[in-house]
């Protein structure tokens, strides 16, 4: 690798670093707020689907993400929907699996980066909300950095 290209590739992480992290979180949420209670509907591990199911969404999330080269990585929420641990653990973005609307807590994390998902874009694995929403706040990002993205 040639010492101007990696200079560039240096400088330009500073810039986005200096919005966030470099690599940007998505977490999956996959059953309800603690503080809600839990529904006998949802299991024994208290999510709605099955786990083969949320893996399947996530690594279509994921695909897309790596294809485009983007600067997101979307992982499964380990925290129980908990709000605080996931504010902690810095989520820039949640996906929120169906039925989850009115069930999982999330004050003091901004509402406009919550992508509640419909039973057939879940079952379909269609990543289009995620992609339309991690476009959103790129280009909030380039407006604020001005660095254009690749989608």
């Amino acid at each position: 690798m040639d010492v101007t290209v990696s200079v560039a590739i240096l400088h330009e992480m500073n810039r986005w670093s200096s919005w966030g992290d470099v690599v940007n979180k998505i977490y999956f949420i996959y059953m309800p707020s603690r503080l809600l209670g839990r529904m006998p509907g949802f299991g024994a591990n208290g999510g709605l689907f099955s786990f083969f199911r949320e893996d399947k969404y996530i690594a279509a999330v994921q695909k897309a993400i790596n294809k485009r080269s983007l600067d997101w990585c979307i992982e499964r929420d380990d925290t129980e929907s908990d709000i605080k641990g996931l504010i902690k653990k810095n989520a820039r973005v949640l996906v929120c699996a169906p039925g989850l609307r009115f069930m999982f807590y999330r004050k003091g994390f901004n509402k406009n980066r919550i992508v509640y998902l419909s039973m057939m874009q879940y079952l379909n694995n269609d990543i289009k909300p995620v992609m339309t929403k991690l476009r959103e706040l790129d280009d909030e990002r380039e407006s604020q950095i001005g660095t254009p993205r690749n989608y």
